[in-house]
């Protein structure tokens, strides 16, 4: 039987692609936001209460160019990864951020699904 290497850890920097069980982000994408510039986009989160930490995502596009996407994560939770998280987790935060970032698909907040039991034969 080939073993399966473990997942190399991303770049300390680096935006994951998606959460992992039970792991919420809540982040703009600072490199989508139309109505200000990044400058005031932190300051405006900071203004708010939070301490955004600033992380990148490259990939190539089709046509072999580097792409490059720049983050603001507010907030990157653990919750228990056996268990759904509440759909109106962070609904008031999502709705005050939405009110001020322009689009407001720039602000964004990817639950990770959780694990799947593996049924245990008696």
């Amino acid at each position: 039987m080939q073993s399966v290497a473990p997942l190399q850890p991303l770049a300390p920097l680096e935006m994951p692609v998606k959460p992992g069980p039970g792991q919420v982000l809540l982040y703009v994408v600072l490199s989508e936001v139309e109505n200000m510039t990044i400058s005031e986009t932190l300051a405006l989160l900071v203004e708010m209460g939070y301490q955004p930490e600033l992380r990148y995502r490259q990939w190539k596009d089709e046509s072999s160019t580097l792409q490059t996407s720049l983050y603001a994560v507010l907030k990157d939770e653990q919750h228990d990864p056996t268990t759904e998280i509440d759909s109106e987790y962070l609904a008031e935060e999502l709705e005050t951020l939405w009110n001020h970032v322009q689009p407001d698909l720039a602000v964004r907040c990817p639950r990770g699904l959780p694990k799947k039991s593996v049924g245990v034969a008696a």
